[in-house]
């Protein structure tokens, strides 16, 4: 976990109180895309869950790198085309560890 952040658990399970605000978070990179819509898509883990949390930055990433995550938490976000996520971590920056 990271130092003074919460982990995927802890997001989910208060994700209505930590809506539209700036999260820090720990885990490894299970799914990277990148340039799309002019963003950088990833997803991570962490041993808290076992489910994932999509994020966006403009930082890269490899496959299975470890990150430290700070970005804002915004919820039922629509992105069109059927892109909708219940949780997301946008605009967030990176740090590979």
């Amino acid at each position: 976990k990271a130092d003074g952040g919460v982990d995927i658990a802890e997001i989910r399970d208060n994700r209505e109180r930590l809506a539209g605000q700036i999260v820090s978070v720990r885990g490894q990179v299970s799914k990277y895309t990148a340039r799309v819509m002019n963003k950088n898509w990833l997803h991570i883990r962490d041993n808290s869950s076992q489910q994932d949390i999509t994020v966006t930055t403009q930082d890269t990433a490899s496959l299975n790198d470890v990150v430290l995550v700070k970005g804002r938490l915004v919820l039922d976000k629509d992105f069109g085309h059927g892109y909708v996520y219940g949780m997301i971590i946008e605009d967030a920056t990176l740090q590979v560890e």
